[in-house]
């Protein structure tokens, strides 16, 4: 996993903000599907993260929870 890219400067080449922009859309992609696949409670928790953190959380959350058996 690595570090999300920095925003690029306004004087940036084309490229960079190409790729920065694909990657916010990606996070953003990302971040509805975690976001529909949650209950409301977690959803309301949830809402105002970006989505890197939002994973560590929920890592952090279910980590050594015994898997549902019917999805395992």
């Amino acid at each position: 996993e690595t570090d999300p890219p920095k925003t690029p400067d306004a004087n940036a080449r084309a490229s960079e903000l190409t790729s920065f922009k694909k990657y916010e859309d990606d996070a953003r992609d990302v971040k509805c599907i975690i976001m529909a696949s949650m209950t409301a409670e977690l959803q309301r928790l949830h809402a105002d993260m970006e989505v890197r953190p939002m994973i560590q959380c929920l890592r952090d959350l279910y980590q050594g929870q015994p898997q549902n058996s019917e999805l395992a």
